[in-house]
């Protein structure tokens, strides 16, 4: 038996996420913006000190804000526009599409005006229908 299923066996499984449905149902009466904004504050101050970025990007805060589901993409967009952070990986689970051009990868910057640029042009899609 290999180390890792008898970890299993032992102590269950290696790694568990979260129920991101707790993030709507911890506070019913609050609005997404507000309650991303509560748990981008939490994710943060969590997060600080931590370099790994899927260590950030597996914090409980951040898997909630996910589950927040699409309703949340105007106040991330906001917060990218605002402030470029590690938003990729929510919007990419949220809206399964990844419109980083490959030279883009690893530049915060240009990754988060790809994004903006996918925004644009999403609402223009939008706006047209």
């Amino acid at each position: 038996m290999q180390f890792w299923q008898k970890y299993r066996r032992h102590n269950g499984p290696a790694f568990a996420l979260p129920r991101v449905k707790d993030a709507a149902e911890d506070a019913p009466e609050q609005s997404v913006g507000e309650t991303f904004k509560q748990l981008r504050d939490a994710w943060k101050a969590s997060t600080r000190f931590i370099s790994s970025i899927s260590k950030t990007v597996s914090d409980p805060n951040y898997l909630k804000i996910i589950g927040l589901g699409p309703a949340v993409l105007p106040s991330i967009i906001e917060e990218l526009r605002r402030e470029p952070d590690l938003w990729f990986v929510a919007l990419e689970a949220i809206t399964r599409e990844n419109p980083v051009q490959p030279e883009h990868a690893g530049d915060v910057a240009a990754m988060a005006e790809d994004w903006l640029q996918w925004e644009v042009r999403r609402h223009s899609a939008l706006v047209c229908a």
